[in-house]
């Protein structure tokens, strides 16, 4: 009994906060190619959180700022990547794909913040 109440708690805990473990970021970059980053330490941020740090990959950090609610608004800002050449792209369009099996299209912006013309269109 005691075991149900406190997995009861735990999920509506994660329900309540929005934390959604992800697994991979897919970009394409100036040749097209597809380039697939694990996200080993990242989740959406709960409500009321301004912004997230997490980890893209091998030395390469990002922030998430909005919330799952308003995911297609979502900001992921890169602040350091390697190789050094695609930090040279402004801003990519790719796929986050959730823990649901659910992808969404965000944007990566650099760490300016600044906008960048469209690399690519929504796929």
């Amino acid at each position: 009994m005691n075991k149900i109440i406190l997995s009861s708690i735990v999920f509506s805990f994660m329900f309540l906060t929005n934390v959604f473990a992800t697994k991979q970021l897919e970009v394409r970059n100036s040749t097209n190619e597809k380039i697939k980053y694990e996200l080993t330490y990242c989740f959406i941020r709960p409500n009321k959180i301004k912004h997230y740090k997490g980890i893209l990959g091998p030395k390469a950090s990002i922030f998430l700022s909005d919330n799952i609610i308003s995911v297609d608004k979502m900001k992921v800002v890169i602040v350091n990547a390697k190789p050094a050449a695609e930090n040279k792209i402004k801003i990519w369009e790719k796929k986050l794909y959730f823990g649901d099996n659910e992808s969404r299209i965000i944007k990566i912006y650099k760490k300016d913040g600044k906008l960048a013309r469209k690399i690519y269109k929504k796929y």
